[in-house]
């Protein structure tokens, strides 16, 4: 009985063996080889930026020497025609201005004011950092990376509480309507952008988001420029020109492939897939967005520039992970089309 239950075991285990060898050697060779199968997934590639944003501002200053009396909050957001400081006449002397270089910076942006209201609907500041001209939008001609950079440093000053002498500084309005934001791209990735486009960008260092359309794009020598309106504000907003942002540039859904496989074979792009007898055969492929490391790709059938069906990946093929020229060569290729 002992023997005979022995043998069962040896049995047992050889039909083991077997299944492994059977089951599993395609498997371990497909690996060592470096084969896999596309999955459905999505791809999202967004670029990490400094931006600098645009917009109107006016800094209001005293026809005459004043006590003031601060009606609107910092922050609010006005009408045209609101009271933003209370004026009074004051005979009172004042000592000489600090804010003689600012408002040269701001040059025009400067107007007075004899009776503390707004002109323009918008955000009431009581600072300024004399960079009001720079990025206003009429100074986008001259607007390059450099420039913006090297004028971007802020050092707020604070305007007078209760008395101002003439000319002084007593509210700034930053406008409430679309403002900008310029950045620049490697011209690489200009294509990523175009007039018309929408897309959100996030504030990395206080995670707000706003969306924006973007409305200018220009080649400069190593870079591209691209302007971008919003409508929408946040808090922070009223004190920054410069930002880190991240948008987002490419995000489709489709077979999730190793940018490692695709190759170029006869002027067609594609990947190298194994067939069912082993043999390598050539798919062209249709990439709809790509991370840098990987993309979204088509499956089945994609329809090419010229109108025509394309015969392409789908979850079944094993494709190979870094085809080396020899395999790419001898790889054999699809009908061009399907009728």
């Amino acid at each position: 009985m002992r023997k005979r239950a022995g043998w069962i075991a040896i049995y047992i285990i050889i039909v083991l063996l077997l299944a492994v060898i059977i089951y599993g050697i395609p498997s371990i060779s497909g690996f060592i080889k470096g084969n896999y199968t596309a999955k459905p997934g999505e791809i999202k590639k967004n670029i990490d930026l400094n931006g600098y944003l645009i917009r109107k501002e006016t800094i209001y200053t005293a026809k005459d020497t004043y006590s003031i009396e601060r009606i609107a909050k910092e922050g609010a957001l006005v009408s045209s025609g609101d009271e933003i400081v209370k004026l009074s006449e004051s005979g009172r002397a004042v000592a000489g201005t600090q804010y003689g270089d600012l408002l040269r910076g701001a040059g025009e942006s400067v107007q007075t004011t004899d009776d503390g209201k707004a002109v323009d609907a918008g955000f009431v500041m009581y600072k300024a950092d004399g960079l009001e001209n720079i990025f206003s939008p009429s100074g986008l001609p001259k607007m390059s990376e450099k420039y913006l950079s090297d004028h971007a440093k802020i050092k707020t000053t604070k305007f007078p509480k209760s008395l101002a002498r003439k000319n002084t500084p007593i509210f700034k309005i930053s406008e409430n309507g679309p403002w900008g934001i310029v950045f620049f791209v490697s011209n690489k990735d200009k294509e990523d952008f175009y007039v018309g486009q929408d897309f959100d960008i996030e504030f990395k260092e206080t995670k707000n988001i706003i969306r924006g359309k973007v409305v200018a794009k220009e080649e400069k020598k190593e870079k591209t420029r691209v302007v971008v309106q919003s409508q929408d504000h946040f808090k922070e907003l009223l004190e920054m020109r410069e930002a880190k942002i991240k948008i987002p540039v490419s995000r489709g859904r489709g077979l999730i492939i190793r940018n490692s496989s695709i190759v170029k074979k006869n002027g067609k792009t594609g990947v190298i897939v194994k067939n069912k007898v082993g043999k390598n055969v050539f798919k062209p492929i249709s990439i709809i967005a790509d991370d840098g490391i990987k993309s979204a790709v088509y499956d089945d059938i994609y329809v090419d520039e010229r109108g025509q069906f394309v015969e392409t990946l789908t979850i079944y093929d094993r494709i190979l992970r870094r085809p080396n020229k020899k395999e790419i060569k001898e790889a054999s290729e699809l009908p061009n089309n399907i009728d």
